[in-house]
């Protein structure tokens, strides 16, 4: 496995060439975790359960990404409101 020699680098090449993907796969764990763990929820959702799902379409996005492989429309659609919910409640990705 080549490395990125540029500037002292050490990360593997196939992973900065696909970026995005290696990324959300990083992201998938995390988000399931903050799922199984959170008690709280952003004041936009009437309860946990609606969060949850928030949550679910969060990790969905970022599994479809991780895949690195083109997708049709509706999972397009998928990915976009999910990413667009991970943007929205970054902030709030603690408890």
């Amino acid at each position: 496995m080549k490395k990125n020699s540029r500037k002292g680098q050490s990360i593997p090449l196939v992973e900065i060439w696909n970026t995005n993907a290696y990324i959300a796969g990083d992201i998938v764990p995390r988000l399931k975790a903050f799922k199984d763990y959170t008690v709280n929820y952003p004041l936009d959702f009437k309860n946990g359960e609606e969060w949850d799902k928030a949550i679910d379409k969060m990790i969905y996005a970022f599994e479809l990404i991780s895949e690195c492989k083109p997708h049709s429309d509706d999972k397009q659609k998928d990915i976009k409101e999910g990413f667009e919910l991970f943007c929205k409640y970054f902030f709030q990705l603690w408890d």
